[in-house]
């Protein structure tokens, strides 16, 4: 487990994956620096999962993210009943 407040996140994926960094990443914090921490987390070719944004625009190293051939996606799950679903 790593603990954010007392801990560099980054520092400690890298330790525990020996410095090979991670494949997959869901960032569900919404905290303005999380998308940056996420991808230096990863190793090259790695996912970034959204499923959460800051409420203020942010800066994103994106050559940082294109340099390493990392994706990112993001989601939305509000939910809402498909429309074909009875309404009760």
């Amino acid at each position: 487990m790593i603990n954010v407040r007392s801990e560099d996140a980054v520092e400690a994926v890298r330790h525990i994956t020996a410095g090979k960094g991670l494949d997959y990443v869901l960032e569900c914090s919404g905290a303005p620096g999380a998308v940056n921490q996420a991808a230096r987390m990863l190793n090259r070719g790695g996912r970034i999962c959204l499923a959460a944004f800051p409420h203020q625009p942010v800066s994103i190293d994106v050559a940082y993210i294109v340099r390493n051939n990392i994706y990112l996606y993001g989601i939305r799950g509000e939910g809402k009943v498909p429309r074909t679903a009875p309404r009760h």
